[in-house]
């Protein structure tokens, strides 16, 4: 049965996702960091960008039929090859720390506050 299973996921294709989606995703991600202002301004971009992009989109679609997964290649690319930066700092997506003990909620915010100087701290020495 297992082995079953790995094999289905081995077939599936990563699927590509509709303009529409996209944009709604986008602008939802956006939202909390925009004015109103820049919101209805950003909107407006997105939405002409939908309408003039469907040719972009259909280059997508073929490259999905054509690659077991569209996107892992450019991922790999941009993400780790082409980019000469460090890639701890830069591109992993989270740290585990071992278990700790708060005895409340401030303890929680000043363990996150040190961690954060510490992260600065050690960012101002590779930069210079």
């Amino acid at each position: 049965m297992f082995f079953f299973s790995f094999f289905l996921l081995l077939c599936i294709r990563l699927p590509v996702p509709t303009l529409a989606e996209t944009a709604r995703k986008y602008l939802k991600t956006v939202a909390p960091l925009l004015s109103n202002d820049e919101f209805s301004e950003t909107k407006k971009i997105v939405e002409q960008f939908q309408q003039e992009s469907e040719p972009l989109q259909e280059l997508l679609l073929k490259r999905a039929q054509t690659e077991e997964n569209w996107l892992s290649q450019w991922w790999l690319d941009k993400t780790y090859l082409e980019w000469r930066l460090n890639l701890p700092i830069y591109y992993n997506p989270a740290l585990v720390f071992p278990r700790q003990s708060y005895r409340d909620f401030n303890g929680q915010i000043q363990f996150a506050s040190n961690f954060i100087h510490g992260v600065l701290l050690y960012r101002s020495l590779i930069d210079k």
